[in-house]
């Protein structure tokens, strides 16, 4: 009995003493980060005590300082797959050269085979991957993505699938997906700042070329890498051009080319001009004509991005923000338009009686198209060469005052108040009582 106790007192001295000689071996690791050897002694050591997740640093210290070395590499990989991080382990696996480490890491395989039998499958897909063999990563992810399409790990080589093969659009998506789950953030980040750089040359392109566009397909695709990929300063140096992109798109669907491409083309710069219902409508015609499951759940999430933000009114920023005059002016008429173009049926007659009071709002300026594209240049141009903010502010103040009503165009409602109010308006309640009963119901009570 007394032995019996004695063991016991013993192997509890042995545990403590182990524990603190891991704790003081860490401080010293901390201390001298050099000493590779101590580091294998306390990697190893918390690998023995089942402290998979504190020896991970060290072993991938140890594989950073020695990439060369196949047992640090083995060990690296044991960790990892007890950290259930399996295909991760097996492809830390696959570069181990010696015969006798190699036949250890073919039972790791065998062993991921029969309880981890889509790790395997996500393994070999990412091996394919490395290997560059883009068909066999393809054909994997399919097999992967259709048990799962939100695991974030089969997302996030989705993207890489996508990054490689140049449809950079599509990477980008997939890596935002990947930033709205608690799963590899990092990594996704780290891809979308190399998307990012394509999108900064993507930039210049446009730069160099948008006073003499030869080839508009060629363009507007840069165009989008750019607006896409490196969204803030390419709405800061050339935001216009998002009207005439939704133009080229449109013009290529009207031409009988109702593609998947097209429709996600047209759905993404709706979202960027803060059409939210028209770039919905656009993503779900994309979703008929996605060609596979990748892409058709790629636009699912679009679309349930495009819920999740909220509305946001245009305000003068936004349209001084576009290339020139002549884009600023056709914005705003373009607005007024649309409101017409939305309207159901029984509405459309009213609503054309009071545009008709109001369509040649510019006119009230007295002033010619040309007149008035020159005048909105000169304001840019007084913009860009204002000393402060205070000057700027002034500026885009005498900017509102004159246009913010047209502006204000695309809810209609503003205008309809007023025109409301007036004998004409009145004239027009009388004549068509039934149809402003929807109105009302469209735009608001107050009319």
């Amino acid at each position: 009995m007394k032995f019996k106790y004695f063991l016991i007192i013993l192997f509890i001295n042995i545990v403590c003493l182990n524990a603190q000689s891991l704790k003081d071996l860490s401080r010293y690791v901390k201390k001298n980060p050099s000493d590779l050897k101590s580091m294998y002694k306390l990697a190893n050591g918390l690998r023995k005590a089942q402290k998979y997740k504190a020896a991970h640093k060290y072993w991938k210290r140890l594989l950073k300082q020695r990439p060369k070395d196949d047992k640090i590499r083995y060990f690296y990989a044991v960790n990892l797959f007890k950290l259930e991080e399996v295909s991760s382990a097996l492809l830390a696996c696959a570069k181990v050269k010696k015969p006798a480490i190699k036949k250890k890491c073919e039972k790791m395989i065998a062993k991921a085979e029969q309880d981890y039998p889509d790790d395997l499958y996500l393994y070999q897909a990412e091996l394919a991957f490395l290997k560059k063999d883009y068909e066999k990563t393809y054909e994997l992810l399919e097999e992967l993505l259709s048990s799962e399409i939100d695991h974030p790990k089969y997302r996030l080589l989705l993207g890489k699938y996508y990054h490689a093969t140049k449809d950079y659009l599509y990477a980008w998506d997939q890596y935002n997906f990947v930033l709205t789950t608690e799963s590899n953030i990092s990594i996704a980040k780290k891809l979308k700042s190399k998307l990012n750089e394509i999108g900064k040359k993507s930039l210049l392109y446009v730069l160099e070329h948008k006073s003499s566009i030869e080839d508009e397909a060629d363009f507007y695709k840069r165009y989008s890498y750019a607006l896409k990929l490196h969204s803030d300063e390419t709405n800061r140096r050339v935001g216009g051009f998002k009207i005439k992109f939704e133009t080229y798109i449109t013009k290529q669907i009207d031409e009988d080319e109702e593609s998947f491409e097209n429709f996600y083309q047209l759905g993404f710069i709706q979202s960027k001009l803060k059409n939210k219902n028209e770039a919905k409508e656009s993503f779900e015609k994309a979703l008929n004509e996605a060609p596979d499951d990748f892409l058709y759940a790629t636009v699912e999430f679009l679309i349930e991005d495009l819920d999740n933000n909220k509305d946001r009114q245009e305000t003068i920023d936004d349209f001084i923000s576009l290339a020139g005059g002549k884009e600023i002016y056709d914005a705003m008429v373009k607005a007024g338009d649309k409101a017409i173009e939305r309207a159901r049926d029984d509405e459309k007659s009213a609503i054309n009686e009071v545009r008709s009071q109001t369509k040649n709002i510019f006119a009230s300026l007295n002033m010619s198209e040309q007149e008035i594209v020159a005048e909105i240049d000169n304001f840019k141009r007084k913009l860009g060469n204002a000393r402060n903010a205070k000057e700027k502010a002034q500026i885009k103040q005498q900017f509102q005052n004159k246009y913010g009503h047209i502006m204000k165009d695309p809810s209609m409602k503003s205008q309809m108040q007023q025109i409301m109010k007036s004998s004409a308006g009145k004239n027009l309640q009388k004549k068509y009582s039934k149809d402003l009963g929807s109105l009302k119901n469209k735009y608001g009570s107050k009319f």
